[in-house]
């Protein structure tokens, strides 16, 4: 039944390209692009792959193609909304899908969030090449994007303490380093309003004397005084005990972990646990690496939850179930499975 649907789908994208040649209409070669690409899904299916990017990353690249293609295309008249639909949808096809996997994914998202990173470094590279203006503003987004998945991950495995600490020096060098270049800048103003006399007084003519302080000024005085108060919060908290070689905990809860092959060869954890804090976001570790997020039901415990193990995972494996509390990150003791 796949083969057939395959098969009729090329067949519609050749018969397309023949009726192209017998009636002159271009448009339709570009149809027949995009309907062979459309078999990609079809051929997915038939060698067994659940791999969502062997479905969507073809037509992403047809519709990117075509859409760089047309204005090119002497054949045609010029529709420069068209094109950029056609452009928009295939980086939002290849960038949005990676972007979405890299969130549901458990334990693939780095993976993904570096497939991302790459996906936005070609769209750089093709957007200079072409000098397109789409492209480069999509590959600023998909970057930015990485950047900030990378950055939640990190997060969900540092203790609390720490990320106010780091919150905390930004601001403070953000508070410095606005103090210092103010005074710069109005250095740098002054100069210039001795070399151009007269547009000094041009500008000065038209000012509005503005009321009290400088917002410069204020912005650069409550910058440090928040992240003094953040330091503070992260010296009082302080880190949860840590055992050596894992992550803090508190011994609250318990937790076991049970390893499990599916159907189709891929092996995962199936962890289960009590004495959690009720409908509360827990975060799942193998060997110190987050794996996966769920919550607690109302009664604290965790029931049958898979996380998937990476393959060529072996040996004795260390599991554990985390989640914030009020001082930082606490987590249960670990459990053992053997891979």
């Amino acid at each position: 039944m796949i083969a057939n649907g395959l098969l009729v789908v090329l067949a519609f994208a050749a018969l397309l390209l023949l009726d192209a040649r017998r009636w002159g209409v271009p448009d339709l070669d570009y149809a027949a692009l995009l309907a062979a690409a459309a078999a990609s899904g079809w051929l997915a299916r038939w060698l067994g792959s659940s791999q969502v990017q062997l479905y969507t990353t073809p037509v992403a690249l047809v519709l990117l193609f075509v859409g760089l293609r047309l204005p090119y295309d002497r054949r045609l008249l010029r529709r420069p909304r068209l094109e950029a639909a056609l452009v928009y949808a295939g980086l939002a096809l290849a960038l949005g899908v990676t972007a979405l996997q890299s969130l549901l994914e458990p334990g693939r998202e780095w993976q993904f969030t570096g497939v991302l990173l790459l996906e936005s470094v070609a769209a750089l590279a093709v957007g200079i090449g072409l000098r397109n203006q789409r492209l480069l503003a999509a590959s600023g987004a998909g970057a930015a994007l990485a950047a900030l998945r990378r950055f939640l991950l990190f997060v969900q495995g540092v203790p609390l303490f720490v990320v106010f600490g780091l919150v905390a020096l930004l601001l403070l060098a953000a508070g410095a380093a606005l103090a210092v270049g103010r005074e710069r800048f109005r250095d740098l103003r002054h100069a210039l309003e001795g070399s151009l006399p007269e547009a000094a007084t041009v500008a000065e003519a038209a000012a509005v004397p503005a009321a009290g302080p400088p917002s410069g000024w204020l912005l650069a005085a409550i910058l440090p005084v928040v992240g003094a108060l953040l330091m503070t919060v992260a010296v009082v908290a302080g880190p949860a005990s840590s055992p050596a070689g894992g992550p803090p905990w508190q011994n609250q809860g318990t937790i076991t972990a049970e390893p499990v092959t599916g159907s189709n060869g891929d092996r995962g954890v199936i962890v289960r646990g009590d004495g959690m804090p009720p409908l509360t976001i827990v975060r799942l570790s193998l060997d110190g690496k987050v794996m996966s997020t769920t919550t607690s039901d109302s009664n604290g415990r965790l029931t049958g939850w898979s996380i998937a193990v990476p393959p060529g995972t072996s040996g004795v494996h260390a599991v554990y179930v985390c989640w914030d509390g009020k001082g930082g990150q606490v987590c249960s003791p670990p459990a053992k499975v053997a891979l």
